[in-house]
């Protein structure tokens, strides 16, 4: 929640329809009039941060895992496919290893200068 993700793990996420490229010209599905320039980047913007976020989500477990559970959710297209996929494979695990996966993640910290 601290990163503004929350959305992303849940799967209610807003993504931006996707366009469609007619002779040059790109369109929202449906609409008649094409996309101005400065509508076409936004749309383009708005979509580059849904995928950075759904990466972020994804990468930040996939630090918090070991190398037997990412191999079993690295497949998935989607954040909340992969937080999904991480609670079937958690869920009849007991308390304190609910307990110290949520410690892990909560202590979390990106230090500058350092790959995400």
């Amino acid at each position: 929640m601290s990163k503004g993700l929350k959305w992303h793990v849940l799967g209610i996420a807003w993504k931006p329809t996707e366009i469609v490229e007619h002779d040059g010209d790109y369109y929202r599905p449906g609409w008649i009039a094409p996309l101005s320039d400065d509508e076409l980047e936004k749309h383009e913007e708005a979509q580059d941060l849904y995928e950075q976020n759904q990466v972020t989500v994804c990468e930040l477990i996939y630090c918090t895992i070991d190398k037997s559970t990412f191999l079993h959710i690295k497949g998935k297209k989607r954040a909340d496919l992969v937080w999904k996929k991480l609670i079937s494979i958690h869920v009849d695990k007991g308390e304190m290893y609910k307990t110290d996966l949520l410690a892990r993640l909560q202590n979390m910290h990106y230090t500058e200068s350092e790959s995400m």
